[in-house]
């Protein structure tokens, strides 16, 4: 098998994964009529957004662009606002402030709704071209971490929501209870099992392949050290867990000394 092959595998593997949350989401989040795009102003910021992506993706030169230029293309709604703000102050007329409440409020619920399929396609895109495991790692753990919580956030509270401006509020209220409570955000399994275990996959598979592109790569040997890897840290866990009390020394430590031999066994000196 070619590397290219190998890493192509693996990238298609996560987004699946990433979709899954995605799919989640948007499915939650219309669910609900009241989250529609209803107003003029909320379609055309939604509507631009769809058409940046296309423009971006599109372009192959914006399509692997740095992420500071994307993020320039994105935000241009918000250029306006300072402009709007001048006008009120100068002008008096509410009309500019309600105008400006209105971009503000639904710009980062539409970067969410449209954006959020760019990432997954930038992320796997970096999995195929970039040999840089800590990137791509980082990346990873990002990525999924949002996703998950966006999905778990509308799947238990999109119907309670009567706009898209309260989305906002929502995000602020879930994130600031689980600061108050102390627990962090607790995720249900339901939602995290299958897309967990096919991202865990994909990511440890393409941690074993070389940075460079040899001739060819033996299946075999790619997936034993995975597999290996994963059987030794499933068996710690099932029996350290109910001897060791603390979390620390029974999983992360473990977890943290595979993840290292993997690396070290598919990357270092390659």
């Amino acid at each position: 098998m070619k590397i290219k092959t190998a890493r192509l595998f693996c990238a298609v593997t996560a987004a699946s994964a990433l979709l899954y949350l995605y799919i989640s989401f948007i499915s939650s989040f219309f669910s609900n009529p009241n989250l529609y795009p209803q107003t003029t102003v909320q379609i055309a910021v939604v509507a631009a957004q769809i058409v940046k992506v296309i423009v971006v993706l599109s372009i192959k030169r914006l399509r692997f662009a740095r992420s500071a230029t994307i993020w320039v293309i994105f935000a241009l709604e918000t250029l306006v606002i300072p402009f709007l703000t001048g006008a009120y102050f100068f002008t008096g007329d509410r009309g500019y402030l309600e105008l400006f409440r209105s971009i503000f409020a639904v710009w980062p619920v539409s970067l969410l709704l449209v954006a959020s399929a760019y990432l997954i396609f930038r992320f796997c895109a970096e999995m195929v071209t970039s040999a840089k495991l800590t990137k791509v790692m980082t990346s990873a753990v990002a990525e999924f971490s949002f996703l998950a919580f966006v999905a778990n956030l509308f799947l238990t509270s999109a119907s309670t929501i009567n706009s898209m401006e309260s989305v906002l509020t929502l995000f602020a209220t879930g994130i600031g209870t689980a600061a108050r409570s102390g627990q962090g955000i607790t995720l249900p399994s339901s939602l995290l099992t299958l897309p967990s275990i096919i991202f865990y996959l994909a990511l440890v598979v393409y941690a074993t392949l070389p940075a460079n592109d040899p001739s060819d790569l033996y299946v075999s040997t790619v997936l034993l050290i995975p597999l290996l890897g994963t059987v030794t840290l499933l068996t710690w866990v099932y029996f350290a867990a109910g001897v060791v009390s603390n979390a620390l020394i029974s999983l992360t430590i473990p977890s943290v000394a595979i993840a290292t031999f993997i690396w070290w066994i598919g990357r270092h000196g390659k």
